[in-house]
């Protein structure tokens, strides 16, 4: 990544970020010392939510874990709502794997022919991965400056749901072993979509000429990533109506670059999503449970929405006029 790149992607992420920071605790108090009185409440909070303890179970670790237990154990408790959605996705993704080399014949000459999707599809991608993970810490270092209690919250609960996501996604691809269509591309024997199934990629006489990524396409693990976090940042900022439009087209965005970087099939990236998004439901369902103050009748109701005017006042400089935005 250029450092170019890294600059444009700081400061979208950082404009991003006070989209969510609209909002501080509120104190029934005067307006000269509210700025202290709501660090001293931030800080008083924040040692009180045990995040960072290894023995509550409101610590990042041990919910952390819970979650992984509850996931693992999410199959023998499924909802007929949740058993419905399943057998939708997996219908479709039958559908979309018929034609899965068909879709990867069209992708494959875009970036070629098309300078600027050859460009941004690099960078785009990584927003499943590195520039995802980054946004989180970006998220984190600043709530925790800015002390925004909601934020901070919602970027650990997103980081919760990544890690989650990710580690079923690559048990999946553990065991499915499926051939990345740009593997197939130059493969001595196999030139087209193929299985190897369960841990192939441990297997040293299939190694041999090929790489580990070769083994590691079903499902994504960066749409997997992408939706585990937009599914919590959707869910938390569901009372500002775009952040659930945001969330959700960034990850279809960096699923569709998957296909034009010739990663993944079209039918890995409905898997990867769905993942992703239960993952995300689950860590934010436990973190209402865990914290019920935190739920969005009450927590609503703690957070002073900030106001934004626009001002149009007479100005004695040469008889003109003051535009004036307040916020």
């Amino acid at each position: 990544m250029t450092i170019q790149a890294k600059t444009i992607f700081i400061f979208c992420a950082l404009c991003l970020i006070s989209y969510f920071s609209n909002a501080g605790i509120e104190l029934p108090s005067h307006e000269s010392d509210n700025h202290i009185r709501r660090e001293n409440l931030f800080w008083e909070q924040f040692k009180k939510d045990s995040l960072w303890s290894l023995r509550s179970r409101k610590g990042v670790l041990p919910m952390t874990i819970n979650n992984m237990w509850i996931q693992a154990g999410s199959p023998l408790r499924i909802t007929e709502q949740s058993a419905w959605l399943l057998m939708l996705s997996s219908g479709i993704t039958a559908s979309v794997y018929y034609f899965d080399q068909d879709i990867d014949d069209a992708f494959r000459p875009l970036s070629e022919n098309h300078k600027l999707v050859g460009d941004l599809s690099p960078k785009i991608t990584q927003l499943g991965e590195y520039w995802g993970y980054s946004f989180l810490a970006i998220s984190g270092v600043y709530s925790l400056a800015a002390k925004n209690h909601k934020l901070l919250h919602a970027s650990v609960l997103a980081g919760e749901a990544a890690i989650t996501a990710g580690i079923w996604a690559r048990v999946v691809k553990v065991m499915a072993g499926r051939m990345r269509p740009g593997a197939t591309y130059n493969d001595r024997e196999f030139n087209s979509d193929h299985w190897f199934g369960p841990f192939s990629e441990f297997d040293s006489e299939l190694k041999k000429g090929r790489s580990k990524n070769a083994f590691s396409s079903f499902p994504s693990g960066h749409t997997t990533a992408a939706f585990a976090i937009s599914s919590v940042f959707a869910d938390r900022y569901k009372d500002r109506k775009a952040v659930p439009w945001i969330a959700y087209s960034l990850s279809g965005v960096v699923a569709v670059s998957r296909m034009v970087e010739h990663e993944h099939w079209a039918s890995d990236l409905i898997p990867g999503a769905l993942i992703g998004y239960a993952c995300g439901r689950q860590v934010v369902k436990n973190y209402k449970r865990i914290f019920p103050e935190y739920r969005e009748e009450s927590y609503n109701r703690m957070v002073k929405k900030r106001n934004y005017t626009f001002s149009v006042i007479p100005s004695s400089f040469q008889g003109g006029i003051t535009c004036l935005l307040v916020f």
